[in-house]
């Protein structure tokens, strides 16, 4: 069967309605001394297209401000570009970010009123085990960090999901991975090689959910593998983000994850407060207020399968439909 990978058009109109209702962040908690960004602003980027139009997004409003901004560049780490100053924000996942600042430590964390003037820093492990997506943010929001903010949310949440066909959903009666457990044995999961060499989550799945099954395939979603597979029936179930337009476009139905085996990945603008202006800071909120979890799908398909736009472009087109260029 041949994936479905239909890039629908980029209109303002059909989602106006949306975007009038969703209120996802409120004003941003941070307050910088100076109302005017005075210097261009760098623009890091995850390594997927989907991020990088992310980026290219963000690049665009600025510079729609009137700030000079451009784009950074990819790394595997763009927060940590941002910690190292060779970037000055950068949208991430908020359990990822919060993995991230957890681990920088004393390096992004003012120091705090304890013996040795430590920043006591929480220890990594377990540090986002079964948060929800409010619970991983207040942690962030906690965070005393120097030179670093954390800018409210995005509703649009890129978070792993095992999702099957419809047909395997009805069959087996899955809605839930509560549901999934004693069908596993029978079933063939399809994950990135990553999931699958890493072994700790087949271990989660069968500790959280009883789930252990028959196999476990590395195939990966960049090259459609993952998706193919799970379509001709060579998987069962597969491993995706939550804003994979692979998902509606296929009817494919993500499984509930009641325990938060995977958890809440947010996109979380972490920028520098360094010279960076209010203004700069409102154009980022006034972004991530309108990227739901709709808006995350058509930034992915525009960027996805064998007409895909570039990520700059997509950027352009998303721009322009929201009222961020001209």
């Amino acid at each position: 069967m041949k994936a479905a990978r239909r890039r629908l058009p980029w209109l303002a109109g059909a989602l106006a309605a949306a975007l009038l209702t969703t209120s996802c962040t409120g004003p941003s908690p941070v307050q910088v001394s100076q109302s005017s960004t005075e210097r261009q602003l760098e623009i890091s980027s995850g390594e997927t297209a989907t991020e990088q139009g992310l980026a290219h997004i963000l690049v665009g409003a600025l510079k729609h401000a009137g700030i000079d901004a451009r784009f950074h560049g990819t790394a595997a780490e763009p927060g940590r570009t941002v910690i190292d100053g060779g970037a000055d924000a950068a949208l991430l996942g908020s359990t990822g970010l919060l993995h991230l600042l957890t681990d920088a430590g004393d390096a992004v964390l003012e120091p705090q009123a304890t013996p040795g003037g430590s920043s006591a820093a929480p220890d990594t492990a377990g540090v986002a085990d079964g948060l929800s997506a409010a619970q991983t943010m207040d942690k962030l929001r906690a965070m005393a960090l120097k030179d670093l903010a954390v800018l409210p949310p995005a509703a649009a949440d890129d978070r792993e999901v095992l999702a099957v066909t419809a047909a395997t959903a009805e069959r087996y009666g899955l809605r839930s991975l509560n549901d999934i457990g004693r069908f596993c044995p029978e079933l063939a999961f399809g994950a990135p090689a990553s999931f699958v060499l890493a072994g700790t989550g087949a271990k989660d799945l069968a500790g959280d959910y009883g789930c252990t099954p028959e196999s476990l395939r590395a195939l990966e979603p960049a090259d459609d593998a993952l998706l193919i597979g799970l379509l001709d029936d060579r998987v069962q179930a597969a491993l995706l983000d939550a804003g994979d337009a692979s998902i509606p476009d296929n009817a494919l139905v993500p499984l509930d994850d009641p325990k938060m085996l995977f958890p809440a990945q947010q996109f979380t603008p972490l920028v520098t407060t360094r010279d960076l202006g209010q203004d700069a800071i409102d154009t980022i909120n006034a972004v991530t207020r309108k990227l739901d979890q709709e808006q995350l799908v058509e930034i992915n398909r525009a960027v996805s399968g064998p007409d895909a736009l570039d990520p700059k472009t997509a950027a352009d087109y998303w721009l322009a439909d929201h009222g961020f260029n001209g």
